[in-house]
C-alpha cells in the first residue's frame, strides 16, 4: 500500500487550507451526532486500504471461523461432558437454558456477528467474536461515506480506483432473507429489544438502521423487551403481532432482566417469533470455545477444510487450569508453569465477557502481579491466548498540516450470515491496548482498492 498512501498523503499536501479541510470533516461528525465525550470519533484524516484480495482472503478466513465456532457451540449444547469441560456450570447458571436448545427456525446459526481481529504477516488473526446485531456497523458506514466523499478521494480514484462498503445495508438483506427462511412473506415488522438502561449506548447506531429500514419501507421499532407481550399465540407489540425481533442485550444480562423477558420466551417457546440474534449465537462468543477450537485433540463437525484455516487464524488459547496440556507447538506442558515463565507472550481474559473487561496482558504484569493473576485465573472461568503482534502504523489526522500520529490497530470483521459486509476499523494511540472507540480510539474508514 505504499505507492496509494503516498499518492494520498501528496494529494493532503495540496491542500491551500489544511484547517478549514480538517474541520470540515470534524463538523460533519457532530452534526451526525457521531461523537463519544464531546469528541468527534474518527480522528484520521485518511483511510485504511486493502486490496480485493485481502478482502477475498478474509472473507474466507471469517467463514472458516464462524463455521468452526458455530460447530463447536452445537456439540457443546449436545454434550453434557463438553459443557462439563468447557463452559462448566454455565447452563445451570443461565435462567430458561433450555431457550438455547430451542431450533431457530432458520439454517443459519449465525445470522449476525463481529468478529474482533488483527492484521499480521500471516493475514487476519481472529481474537474474540461477538454474537448478535454487530456493533461497528454506523461507525464502519459513516466513516466511509464521509472520507469518500471529500476533495481528496475523489481524485484519488482516478489514479486508485476504490470502493466502500455499506453494512448497515447489508444487515437489511440478511434480515429479510432470514425472516422468508424462517416462513414469513414480505417484509417484516421488526422489534429492536433494547434494554432502556443501554438505551444512551446505542441509540445511535439503532436510529441508523431504522433510517435505512424506512428508506426500504421496512417497519423498524426499537422498544424494551418488557413491552413485547405474548398474546395469541404471538409476541406482540402494542397488540401488534412481532414477526423479527433483533435481541440487543447480552445474554449475561438473562437474569437480569427477568420477568421483563416473559413474552419474548414464550413466543421463543411457541416456535412464532423470528429472533434473528439467537441466544445460541450469543454462546458461540464464549472465549472457551476458542480453548475447543484451537485443540487438535477434539473432533469438531465443520470439513477439514474449514477446521484447517480456522486453526491458522485463530490464536492458540486454552482453558485456564492446573494439569497437562500442549503448548503452541503441539508439546506436553504443565499449563500453569508454561503460562508462568511466558508472561510476555500470554493474554488471560474471562470465558464470557465484553468491552475488555477483565482482560490481562501479561507484558504489562511483573512476574509477581502476573503469578497472581494466574493463581485467580485458575480457579475458573478464564482462558489464556497466545499473545498475536499488533502492528503499529502511522496515519495522518485530522489536524492542520495533517500531522502523522502512530496507532495500534484493529481489524473488524462485521458478518452478515456467512459473509462480510464490512470491516470496523478501531485504532488506538500508540501506547493503548484499547481499541473500543467509546474508549478513546478512533473509527477509520476502509477503501478497498483494486488489486
Amino acid at each position: 500500500m505504499a505507492e496509494p498512501l503516498a499518492y494520498w498523503r501528496q494529494l493532503q499536501a495540496g491542500i491551500a487550507d489544511s484547517a478549514a479541510w480538517t474541520n470540515k470533516l470534524l463538523d460533519e461528525q457532530r452534526e451526525l451526532g457521531w461523537v463519544y465525550h464531546d469528541k468527534p470519533a474518527m480522528i484520521v484524516a485518511e483511510p485504511a486500504m486493502l486490496t480485493e484480495t485481502d478482502f477475498t482472503a478474509d472473507q474466507a478466513v471469517s467463514s472458516a471461523v464462524l463455521a468452526t465456532l458455530a460447530a463447536c457451540g452445537q456439540q457443546v449444547l449436545a454434550d453434557r461432558a463438553l459443557q462439563d469441560r468447557y463452559i462448566p456450570g454455565w447452563l445451570d447458571t443461565v435462567p430458561d437454558a433450555d431457550l438455547f436448545s430451542i431450533p431457530a427456525g432458520y439454517p443459519d446459526p449465525i445470522v449476525f456477528g463481529r468478529l474482533d481481529g488483527v492484521r499480521t504477516a500471516d493475514g487476519l488473526q481472529v481474537l474474540e467474536f461477538n454474537g448478535g446485531l454487530p456493533g461497528g456497523v454506523f461507525d464502519s458506514d459513516v466513516s466511509a461515506a464521509l472520507m469518500s466523499q471529500t476533495d481528496i478521494a475523489s481524485a484519488f480514484a482516478s489514479q486508485f480506483p476504490f470502493r466502500t462498503t455499506t453494512a448497515g445495508q447489508a444487515v437489511l438483506d440478511v434480515m429479510v432473507k432470514t425472516w422468508h427462511e424462517f416462513g414469513g412473506s414480505g417484509l417484516p415488522f421488526t422489534v429492536v429489544a433494547l434494554p432502556r438502561e443501554l438505551t444512551a449506548v446505542a441509540s445511535r447506531a439503532i436510529t441508523y438502521l431504522c433510517d435505512l429500514a424506512a428508506a426500504r419501507g421496512i417497519e423498524i421499532h426499537v422498544a424494551d423487551p418488557g413491552d413485547v407481550r405474548y398474546s395469541q399465540g404471538r409476541a406482540r407489540l402494542d397488540g401488534q403481532p412481532v414477526d423479527v425481533l433483533v435481541r440487543a442485550f447480552f445474554t449475561p444480562m438473562l437474569e437480569y432482566l427477568g420477568d421483563r423477558l416473559d413474552g419474548i420466551k414464550a413466543a421463543l417457546r411457541a416456535g412464532s417469533l423470528c429472533m434473528i440474534t439467537s441466544l445460541q449465537s450469543g454462546l458461540f462468543g464464549v472465549k472457551s470455545l476458542f480453548a475447543m477450537a484451537t485443540d487438535p485433540a477434539v473432533d469438531i463437525d465443520v470439513t477439514p477444510e474449514q477446521l484447517t484455516l480456522a486453526r491458522a487464524h485463530l490464536p492458540w488459547t486454552r482453558l485456564v487450569a492446573p494439569g497437562r496440556s500442549t503448548d503452541p507447538g503441539g508439546s506436553a506442558i504443565d499449563l500453569l508453569d508454561y503460562l508462568a515463565s511466558n508472561r510476555e507472550h500470554s493474554v488471560i481474559k474471562p470465558t464470557d465477557g465484553y468491552g475488555g473487561s477483565g482482560v490481562e496482558l501479561g507484558w504489562t504484569h511483573t512476574p509477581e502481579s502476573w503469578a497472581a493473576v494466574i493463581d485467580r485465573a485458575a480457579a475458573g472461568g478464564h482462558v489464556a491466548q497466545k499473545r498475536v503482534p499488533i502492528a503499529t502504523e502511522e496515519y495522518s489526522v485530522l489536524e492542520e498540516g495533517f500531522p502523522l500520529r502512530s496507532f495500534n490497530g484493529d481489524v473488524d470483521p462485521l458478518m452478515c450470515g456467512t459473509t462480510m459486509a464490512g470491516y470496523a476499523m478501531r485504532l488506538a494511540p500508540e501506547g493503548s491496548w484499547i481499541t473500543n472507540v467509546s474508549g478513546g480510539a478512533s473509527g477509520a474508514p476502509v477503501f478497498i482498492l483494486e488489486d
